[in-house]
């Protein structure tokens, strides 16, 4: 199925609300979701996975909020729960004009410019549960491996999933809720 980015962003935000996440994490998840499908990777995938679980310490997402506040990164390797979805935030937030934030995970390497999109890969990007990642800066030198685009192609099950998990951050009808809605005489 093909979806715009904003939709992936929107629905991503709304099913983080809907199970309760803050505001402002589900506004950095709903970009990380974008930047990933816009790069070719499995945003959407990833953020529905994420948002099934229980959070953890080990949340990308809280982690990439600690360390943007912060601007810099952590000396030690990082375990996290689908990590991938922090490397945009990370290197949109801590990265300077000119350079790239690198993440190795499982002796895979992946290359995030200042935009938030995959410039380089080596192996397949991780989406596992529990994975050790090891961070750095370095000069860019790399391209993007895929052109920014306009829409994605997401799995219909994961966002059936997300579009299940947003329920939770509607209204509930009511005549409250019902009382200046729609057209007015």
């Amino acid at each position: 199925m093909i979806v715009s980015l904003g939709e992936i962003e929107a629905l991503t935000r709304k099913a983080a609300r809907g199970t309760g996440w803050p505001w402002g994490y589900a506004d950095e998840l709903g970009v990380s979701a974008r930047l990933l499908a816009a790069s070719g990777q499995p945003g959407v995938s990833i953020a529905a996975s994420l948002l099934q679980q229980p959070p953890t310490e080990h949340c990308p997402i809280r982690f990439a909020a600690i360390w943007c506040d912060r601007n810099t990164l952590p000396e030690h390797p990082a375990t996290l729960t689908h990590g991938t979805l922090a490397l945009p935030l990370l290197a949109r937030h801590i990265c300077k004009p000119g350079l790239c934030l690198n993440a190795i995970s499982g002796g895979i390497q992946t290359t995030v410019d200042k935009t938030g999109f995959l410039c380089e890969q080596h192996g397949a990007l991780i989406a596992t549960d529990h994975a050790e990642f090891t961070f750095s800066i370095t000069e860019s030198s790399a391209r993007h491996s895929v052109q920014n685009r306009g829409a994605a192609t997401v799995d219909d099950t994961h966002w059936q999933t997300l579009e299940h998990l947003a329920i939770g951050s509607y209204v509930p009808a009511s005549e409250q809720s019902r009382h200046g809605a729609g057209p007015s005489d």
